[in-house]
Formats: C-alpha cells, structure tokens, sequence
C-alpha cells in the first residue's frame, strides 16, 4: 500500500530547517564535483540515504525504513523518478530468468524467491507528493504530482522488505550457514536504489540481467540491527564502535588469536566470544560520504585483522576456521592500497576491507571476497581496484562493462606485478612435490590475467567490440559468455597497448589524470578518450576506434631481409591484420649487440631512446608494406618486432626473423599457453604388443597457444623384444619395424568461424590410415559437424598377425570413404544426452562399395542414490561389397573401431583366445555396434530356409541399451585418500536389439536377442604426479541372463563373464 501526504502533516518551517541541514550536511565531500567540473556544463544528482533496517536471522529478511533525500542539478524538471528493485531479478517469471531459459537454463528458484519476493515496497511516501506507482520488474516508476525543479530537491520516505533466497541462480545477496546453525549474511543491493539521472540518457532504466550497476554519488547513514554475537563491516565507518564493538571484545576478535583452526584435530572447535542472548541485539551506525552504494557482510564467526597506511585503514574479516590462511589478507591490501595510490590517484576514502564471504565482488569500500593466501591475491588486487574504477570513478557499467572490469583487470596486473613480481603469485610456490617443483612452471601474471584471455579469441578472430552494452554481449548472453568476458581481457591489453603507444611516462601520467579529473563523477567512454587525448595533446582517436568499436586484430609480420650493401640491410615489413599501430622493433647482430628502431604510425613519437624512422602511414588494406634500411655491420643475426611482450599480435612467430620455438620436456603436467613462441613437448614411450614385442618411441606435441597449428605425433621403433611364441607358421621378423601416428589440426578462422582442418597419417596395429576433413562447431558450441575422407587398408599378410579378428581384414583392399557427421547435446528431464549422426559412403579408388547412415542417441540421468544411462542406436547399411572391418556387428565393436584403441589395435593385452568367434560366448568385449555385450565372440547362428547362418554381423540393425548404476547406493567410493586416484562403479545393465542376415537376405533379420546382468568397472583417475594422462578404466560384464543361449550352454540363467576397456557406451 503506498500513501502520499506530502507536507500537509509537518509545519512547513521545520521541513525546510532539516531539509537545508541535510543538504548543508554532505556538501563538504558531496559537492567536489561542482569545484573540478570536467567541463563547463557538466552536472549530476545528489542523494543522501538514512536507513534504519533490521536483520530476522531466522527468517533469512531485512526490513528498513529508508529517507532519501534527493537533488535535482539537471537543467530538467523531472516529473517521474525510477528505483531500482535487484533483488526482483531472481524469481520465476523476471527478464533474467526470461533471459537464462533463452540461453538454455532451466533456473531453481527457492521458497521466498518462487513466491516473487525479492525486495518488496511496503509504503512509499514523497514531499512533492504521489501520483502513480508502476512496477516493472527490476524497475519502479514513480510519477509525481509535483515535478522536481531544476536545483530543487526532495524526500522520499520506503519501509522495503528484502529476502535472501537459496536458487541455482547466482545471487550476490547471499546467506549461508557457517559452522553449525550460524548463518552467514551478504547484504547487496538490498534497498531501493534510485535510478540515475544524467547527461547521456536521462533516466537509466535498465532491467538488472545480472550484470553491472549504476547509482548516484551520495551520503549514507545506515543502522543495520543484528543479534548481538554479529560481527559486521559495511560501506563507511563505524560511528559506534566503542557500542557494538568495543577494544577488548575486538582483540579477543583478532585473526592471531586463531592460528590453530582448520584444522580438523583436537581443540579446532569454534570459540563463542560473545554469546547469542534472545533479546538482546546491536545496531551497527555507519556514516558514508562520495560513495554510490551501500554494502553489508555479517557472520558471527567473523575474525578481524587490520593494518594502516597513510590514514586509511586496510580490514580484514575472515570466518574463524579459516584464519591460518588469511595472515596476509590485511597486509596485502595495504600493499595493493599504495600501488594505486602513488600510481593512479589517491585512495579517497577511510577504509578498504576485504572479507571471506564466498564470493568476488567490490562495493565501496568493501570487497567480498573468497579463497585462501597466495590463490586469493588476483581476486583480492581485483575487487581492491574496482574502488578506483567504479568506486571513485563511476562509470556508468552497466551500459559500459569495459570502463571498471577492464580498467580494474589492467590494475590487478599492475599490482601483482609490483608486488610479487612477474610471475603469477599462485604459480610460483613450492610444493609437497619435487616433480611437480621441477617441471611445472607458472604464468606471468600480465599473461594470466589480460593476455591470454584476449588471445584466446582474437587468434580465432572473435574477440568483439567492447563498445557493447553489458547485457547485449552476442544478443543477450549470460554471465561470461558471449565475449563478455573480453571486457575484462581485451580492455587490459587495450590499456598495455596505449602504453605501448605512449611511452609509459606519458601513459602513467595521463591515467593518473583521467583518475583525478573524473574521481566521484560519471565519465562515458567518450569521455576517457577526450581527458587521454586532452591530456597528452596526441590525436588517439585511430587507437580507439580500432580497440573500442572494432574487432580487428594487430598482426605485423617480417617480409623479407635483403643485403644491400656489406654493411647495409633492407627490412621489409607486412600487416596482415587490419589494426594499425606504431612499431619497435630490434635488431641483433653476429657479434650480439643490439640496436632498437621505433616506426611511428603517425607524426607522434613517443619518448624512447631507439633509433626513429620514417613513419608508416596506413591500415587495413591501404600500404600493408614498408620496407626501412638499416646499418649493421657486424651482420644480422635475428630481428624482433615488440622486444617488449606488448603488443598484442595475434601471430608472434613472423615476428623476427628466427622462428620462436621452446623444446621441452612433456612431464604430463597442466601447463598454460606461450603467447610468444612456438611450443614442442616431446617424451619417451613405451608399448607392448605380442606380435612387436617392446615398442621403443616417442611422442611430439607442439602448437602455437594451444591452438594454431597443433601437431599430435608419435614414433615407435619394434624392438621384437619380448615378442610372443607365435609359432611355426607365423614369420616372427617381419613385423611392421616402424609405427607411426602424425595428426594435424589448424583453425581457419578466415573462412567461417569455430572452423578446422584435421589430418591424419597413421600405420598403427598393421593398418595403414589417412584421414583429411573440415569440421565446424555452431556458433552457440552446441552443434558439431564436419565431413571427411578416410582411408583404411593392410598391405601384407604379416600384418593380419597384429589383428584381433584377422578374418575381418582384407589384404591390399583400400577401404576408401567419405565421411559426414553431425553431433548435438542437449537436455531432457534433468538429464544430460548427445545425438551423434554419420554418414559413410565409399569413395573413390575404393575396392568396396557400401554406404550406411548410423544413428547414436546417449542420455544419462541422476535417479537418487542411482545413476541413469541409455543408449538408442539404429544402423541402415547398402551396397553389394562391405568392407568387413566397417560392417555392423552384433555384439560390439567392428575390426576399424577397435583398432583405434592403444590396447586392442593389436593382440596383447587381449589375445586371440579371447576375441574368436565360436558356437559359445567368449570373454572380450568392445563397446560398440549393436552392443549386446551378452553374445561377445558368438557366431549367433540363425536357421533360415533349412540353412544356418551367422548373425555376428550385418549392415543393418536396431538396439536399446541400459545401465542402471548403484555404486553411491553401495558406498563403493568412499575410499578415503585412495578416491583421488581410483574409482569404482557398478550397474545392472539389459541390452536388446536386432541385426540383419547379410548370409541369406539382407532384408531379413534375425530373432531379436537381449542380454542382461550386472557389471562393474575401476578406473585408475591417476599415475604418479602426471596430471595429463588419460585415465584408464577396466570393465568387468556378467551377462546373467540370454534370451537366446548357445546350444552348447542352453541355461538362461549362467554365470558367464566378459572383460574389456572402457565402459561399453
């Protein structure tokens, strides 16, 4: 209900004696921006905020009595005014959740938040009076009776009610249980905010799509009301503390008090400082100046450290279990504090805190944080910054993410540099381990946290144009997608480059002075330009047009080195991509000396000690080259463009005249890309086969940033070592003495985007393959397609003797076919599946002709305690002459499948015994084809017309597939310690279907079959330190039940068992 009595109940004496106080009140820090105006006519709103509100733990809400007293600055008269309601976002029905389901989100909402409560407005009341209340969501408009005049100002009376909620949902308002029933409060964006009201737009109203935020510079003065064993920090400073918080209670608060938690022995119990009494409660008075928001965190298990720099106090709150690892979080902050200072502009305000709240966003003068020392330092830097830029400077985010997330993200780096050095902190520790410690490097900082987001996407050219609205990021995307996530990267490497245009004198300078000139105002993307371009009295607009509205990239390359004369060279320089920008470059000689050169690109030439030449004048397509003389005399041995690491060129490796390339070892360990070189691994390996014996070989992975010109390639040398006794009729020398595996694979983002090329050529388990194909994954990663030509063939009869089913291979038949596929996940009643369709055809110089569509569908689901997963699969095969290794078989796999596989391509691991066809089930099984794991190595025989012939395999069939598992039900994998390296699953599985006759008539089937039982397999998750090899699993099937037994074991019911590798789908 909302009531609107205006001033007809208060003397209007009084009204206007309070009012002139309360505005008198914040002019001292408020009215800073009528003192500096960055331009003439430049002008924003004033508010100032008193609210009263009280927390129900039980309840999980806050109720507040909020006053808003609000100035109008514009040249306006405004007639309506517009709050926004956050917390509205997050329920069933709301544009974010219209906007998560576009996305394919299906959102769980909680109690209060299915029943659209979120912040609800239980009375409102103006001094100019109330004509009309319109709610849209995130969005309430206010129509006054009386507009509110240029230079007049108003009041506004809410009593709101806000609600935690428990969704799936991300809610930066949060509130969770700590150690017991204590509940841990978040408070954000809680009250009715009033929408800004400014120069650009006039009123901002955009819904909140879960993205960034905009508010007025203002006062607040908030009492927030608590049991009394609350341990609380907020935006501003305490005005009670000797009330709520005095020195003997918050010594015995100090983080040092305990060392000894977390961990998990005798005495690591929580410490009751303070007892909840029922009735009795705090009220924690904060007081606020030049700030846009009002922020809260909350937890009775809060512990407190703090340092101090230069006035400003650096706070720490960290739950109790976790105060051995939040030592340094105080310290560091001061540290992180006077970077910015000296290097961007005073830190204004008193206090910065940073909390353990399980969470990573920055308010004024508080940051809510997570993580533990060192790992939490780039999310701390972070948050800390984000007080300069959307803090002090407040930009309008929501409408620019770029102007806080990227500006914020270049400070982290500058910080972490600073103060660790240019190795990422997190990255450079010692471990436990002496593998690990020896091989494993970090990343530079600089690389971690800007570069390598941006060249993650603009080597594939999709990097997007960071003049986008937060929200609008690929038409509507959620979260970091859609690109979003380059306002962060792309705007840090943006601010490099300037640097790198500049000088970092020059750079530094102008920064600081965007910092100070817009500090407590409102600056637009238009207007960072001006106060760069302003300040250093250098045209820039080309740099910005080509980072902010475009997303062309910067690729330079060296054309051409030509010797001129014996002392002289001729360079000749290429852009290949459509981005401008000035050039350093270096040159080495033979006898190690070097000489550095800067090419402007316009008449502007930084401060620098290089060598200055003509400049080069062009873009995009207009005059790519420019050639330059040089004098060396001792000769040239390597020339570098960008010494520095600055520029953000999508292809280093022409960028000197040495292809930059790094060999390594492959110690199987994670490791992050090399933006600036070409990167081989190589490694030893060994293999064992019964035909080969002992394979000696090696293995060469090399690619540019994980992926440009990625090269997968293995050598082996046959030792016959260790061979196996094939006896008298198998030739034991003449063995393939050499194997081979070299797979290429390159994106051709210039043709379409997500787009690939994949080669391959292999002679692995005596077959000799080619493949060469394009595959194209949609725009969304949903749907994947490709086509390709393949080709398969054995040339002797020698190599038969690798083969598990040798009578399914043909000698010197090429198996020629073109390939196309088609692959879509999707979701279906709370499960997960893929649908996966191919197409063969044989191709040209092929010695078959055949051709079959196949058709895969998996889907899998949680059930409880049980695990769901099913497989529908359907083949239809034509043609009058089948390659016997690609034809359809009954029980699982065909010959070409299995011989993809490092431990089936060739008799070894399995033998011969175990994979022949015979009149009863044998013991191997590969998952694939019809899947009727029951009848493995079975000639399935099939009486039809007085003739019997084998069902075993055909080029058409149908079967369902089910695996029900119940180890979670078991407990199987409560393993302790040993669950980080093994798992253990177990299931009933039921397998049907049915396969043609290709012996007698292709279009008869056979009886349908179906097998049932049980199964289990392990899987060994990790070897030794190794975080890159592949888990291996081995699986153990008992097909219990056959609905079609052998004659020479008729039971139904048997005990019968099959092994293999891998789960069977």
């Amino acid at each position: 209900m909302f009531y609107t009595n205006g001033l007809n109940k208060i003397n209007m004496r009084i009204f206007s004696f309070i009012l002139l106080f309360s505005i008198s009140f914040t002019i001292y820090g408020q009215l800073n921006w009528k003192n500096k105006k960055p331009f003439s006519d430049y002008w924003q709103q004033e508010v100032k905020y008193s609210i009263q509100a009280k927390v129900d733990e039980r309840k999980l809400t806050i109720s507040g009595d909020l006053e808003l007293i609000y100035t109008n600055n514009s040249p306006d008269n405004l007639k309506e005014v517009y709050f926004h309601l956050y917390q509205n976002a997050f329920q069933e029905g709301a544009y974010y959740d219209l906007l998560q389901k576009t996305n394919g989100r299906k959102p769980r909402y909680g109690l209060y938040e299915e029943n659209g409560l979120g912040t609800r407005v239980n009375e409102l009341t103006s001094s100019n009076g109330i004509d009309t209340v319109i709610h849209d969501n995130t969005i309430m408009k206010v129509v006054l009776k009386k507009p509110i005049r240029s230079n007049e100002s108003i009041v506004f009376n809410i009593k709101f009610q806000t609600y935690w909620g428990s969704g799936s949902t991300r809610r930066r308002m949060k509130a969770y249980y700590v150690e017991g029933r204590n509940v841990h409060f978040n408070g954000v964006h809680w009250y009715p905010r009033i929408a800004v009201y400014d120069q650009k737009f006039g009123w901002n109203t955009n819904q909140h799509l879960d993205k960034e935020f905009y508010g007025d510079f203002g006062t607040f003065d908030v009492e927030l009301n608590f049991a009394n064993d609350y341990v609380v920090e907020a935006t501003g400073t305490l005005v009670n503390q000797e009330e709520v918080l005095p020195s003997d209670l918050k010594q015995q608060l100090h983080i040092s008090n305990f060392y000894h938690r977390g961990k998990k022995g005798k005495g690591d119990t929580l410490s009751i400082p303070t007892k909840r009494l029922k009735d009795e409660r705090k009220t924690w008075k904060y007081h606020a100046e030049n700030v846009h928001d009002f922020a809260f965190t909350a937890d009775p298990t809060y512990r407190i450290d703090e340092r101090e720099w230069n006035g400003i106090k650096t706070v720490a709150i960290v739950e109790e279990r976790h105060c051995p690892n939040w030592k340094t979080a105080a310290e560091f902050a001061m540290d992180v504090i006077k970077v910015y200072s000296k290097d961007f502009g005073m830190y204004e305000y008193p206090k910065m805190v940073v909390a353990d709240a399980r969470d990573g966003m920055e308010y004024p003068m508080l940051t809510l944080d997570a993580g533990r020392d060192p790992y939490y330092k780039g999310l701390l830097a972070h948050e800390i910054a984000h007080n300069w830029f959307y803090g002090m400077v407040g930009s309008n985010e929501t409408y620019r993410a770029f102007m806080d997330e990227g500006f914020t993200q270049f400070l982290t780096v500058w910080s972490l540099e600073k103060i660790d050095g240019e190795i990422y902190s997190p990255y450079n520790q010692k471990g436990k381990s002496w593998y690990k410690n020896k091989f494993k490097s970090g990343p530079k900082s600089r690389d971690m946290r800007a570069y390598f987001g941006y060249m993650n996407e603009a080597i594939k050219l999709e990097d997007p144009s960071l003049n986008t609205h937060s929200s609008d990021f690929d038409g509507g995307s959620i979260r970091h997608g859609g690109g979003y996530r380059q306002v962060y990267s792309k705007t840090a490497v943006m601010l490099y480059n300037l640097q790198y245009v500049l000088g970092d004198s020059l750079f530094l300078a102008s920064m600081k002075n965007y910092v100070n000139e817009w500090k407590f105002k409102h600056p637009y993307p238009e207007d960072f330009r001006k106060s760069i371009i302003r300040y250093t009295k250098v045209d820039l607009n080309w740099f910005f047009d080509q980072w902010l509205e475009t997303s062309k990239i910067i690729d330079y390359k060296i054309k051409g080195i030509k010797k001129i004369a014996k002392d002289s060279f001729e360079i000749t320089f290429k852009r290949i991509g459509e981005m401008q920008m000035p050039i350093d470059f270096e040159v080495v000689s033979n006898a190690d000396s070097v000489i550095n050169y800067h090419i402007p690109n316009t008449w502007f030439v930084k401060k620098t000690e290089s060598i200055i030449l003509p400049k080069w004048y062009g873009w995009g397509k207009f005059n790519p080259e420019y050639t330059t003389k040089v004098y060396v005399p001792e000769g040239i041995f390597n020339i570098q463009i960008d010494p520095s690491g600055r520029l953000a060129d999508i292809n280093p490796l022409n960028n000197s005249q040495k292809l930059p390339y790094s060999i390594e070892f492959d110690a199987q360990l994670r490791s992050f890309p090399d933006r600036q070189k070409y990167v081989i691994k190589l490694k030893p390996d060994l293999l064992w086969n019964s035909y080969d014996g002992l394979k000696i070989g090696l293995t060469w992975k090399s690619d540019f940033f994980k992926i440009r010109k990625k090269i997968d390639a293995k050598f082996w040398m046959n030792s016959t070592f260790f061979q196996s006794d094939y006896g008298e009729n198998v030739w034991i020398n003449r063995n393939d003495d050499f194997l081979y595996d070299l797979k290429y694979e390159d994106i051709l983002p210039n043709y379409a985007e997500k787009f690939k090329v994949k080669i391959r050529i292999a002679l692995t388990g005596g077959v000799h393959k080619f493949q060469t194909g394009l595959h194209k994954t949609s725009h969304n990663h949903k749907l994947k397609f490709g086509v390709y030509a393949k080709s398969l063939f054995r040339s002797n009869s020698n190599q038969l003797n690798y083969a598990l089913y040798p009578d399914y291979w043909n000698i010197g038949a090429l198996n020629n076919s073109i390939n196309s596929y088609f692959k879509r996940p999707y979701t279906f009643i709370k499960g997960k599946g893929v649908m996966n369709i191919k197409f063969r055809a044989s191709a040209i110089l092929s010695d078959y002709n055949y051709e079959y569509i196949k058709f895969e569908n998996l889907y899998q689901r949680g059930l409880k305690k049980f695990h769901l997963k099913t497989r529908i699969f359907g083949f239809l095969g034509f043609g009058n002459n089948w390659a016997p290794e690609s034809m359809l078989f009954l029980a699982g796999a065909n010959p070409e499948k299995i011989n993809e596989n490092k431990f089936t391509r060739a008799e070894g691991v399995f033998t011969k015994n175990q994979t022949q066809f015979g009149d009863n089930i044998n013991t191997f099984h590969s998952g694939g084809g019809l899947n009727l794991r029951g009848y493995a190595g079975y000639v399935a025989p099939e009486l039809v017309d007085g003739n019997i012939v084998s069902a075993l395999n055909g080029t058409r069939g149908a079967s369902a597939s089910v695996e029900l598992e119940f180890d979670r039900y078991l407990g199987l994998n409560q393993l302790g310690k040993l669950s980080r390296w093994i798992a253990l699953k177990s299931y009933a599985f039921c397998d049907a279907g049915l396969i043609n006759l290709v012996e007698s008539n292709v279009e008869k089937f056979a009886e349908p079959r179906l097998d049932a039982g049980l199964g289990g397999t392990i899987s060994f998750k990790k070897f030794y330190q190794f975080e890159t090899t592949k888990p291996v699993t081995l699986r153990v099937d008992f097909p219990l039940l056959l609905n079609r037994t052998p004659n020479v074991n008729p039971e139904y019911y048997s005990f019968k068992w099959i092994i293999g590798m891998n789960r069977a789908f």
